[in-house]
């Protein structure tokens, strides 16, 4: 949500885990955009004079065979994911996906990638797909499977559905300033977890969903923000879901 992730710089630091390759977000989404287009890779001025061309051995800088002077780019590789889940708003039972809010990288992977998942908050009718005014972002030619999964994006933020869990994410930031505390929230909220629905209940229940709801629409400008607070607060010791939705 925002910082820097203790837990993997301690495990970086410490020698637990290794960097095979590092990816800014730009690096990846012009791979994912090579791969929807067919194409080996693409050009890119991003990555010059970062470590991420120490730490990557996949992108290679290179001069730009366009240009007489020397000018250095970075030919970043068409990346194609074995599998992926993206989760939508709505799909029809034929795969055609349909999200709110920025698509991010979506439309590109789920072209890019060799099999596609698509998780969905509800199956709607291919009619209702057609007929509504966003259609479909993701085409059913691209998608190998669809699963219904209400809350699917939980603990994240599904627009116009529901926000993030505000007390989930900011407990989770203070968790993992301490190795044994981190330990803890695991135990508690994923092996202690039974699925989305206990997690659910553990940051308020149906109070929450009102508020999320509430919450997400106003984010998205489709209801009026007054009485609607996007104020976040540092979780501490003793504090409770009432605290912070």
């Amino acid at each position: 949500m925002r910082g820097i992730d203790k837990g993997f710089s301690r495990n970086i630091k410490s020698g637990k885990v290794k960097i095979l390759s590092d990816w800014s977000h730009g690096l990846m989404a012009l791979g994912f955009k090579a791969a929807q287009l067919g194409m080996p890779g693409c050009f890119s001025k991003q990555g010059l004079g970062s470590d991420i061309l120490k730490y990557n051995p996949y992108l290679k800088v290179m001069q730009n065979p366009m240009s007489k002077e020397p000018d250095p780019v970075v030919f970043v590789p068409a990346l194609c994911p074995d599998v992926i889940v993206i989760h939508v708003n709505a799909a029809d039972k034929f795969g055609n996906a349909r999200f709110y809010g920025p698509s991010v990288n979506d439309i590109a992977v789920a072209a890019a990638a060799r099999k596609v998942i698509i998780t969905c908050e509800e199956i709607v009718s291919n009619y209702d797909i057609r007929y509504h005014a966003k259609g479909a972002q993701i085409p059913f030619n691209n998608v190998d499977a669809v699963v219904e999964l209400p809350f699917g994006a939980a603990p994240g933020y599904m627009p116009n559905e529901y926000y993030w869990m505000r007390y989930f994410w900011e407990k989770l930031f203070y968790m993992t300033q301490d190795e044994e505390k981190f330990k803890e929230y695991i135990k508690e909220w994923i092996l202690d977890t039974k699925d989305v629905n206990d997690v659910i209940e553990k940051v308020g229940g149906i109070e929450w969903i009102k508020k999320s709801r509430r919450r997400a629409r106003a984010a998205e400008g489709n209801i009026d923000p007054d009485g609607v607070s996007f104020v976040y607060k540092i979780w501490q010791e003793g504090m409770d879901t009432k605290d912070i939705d």
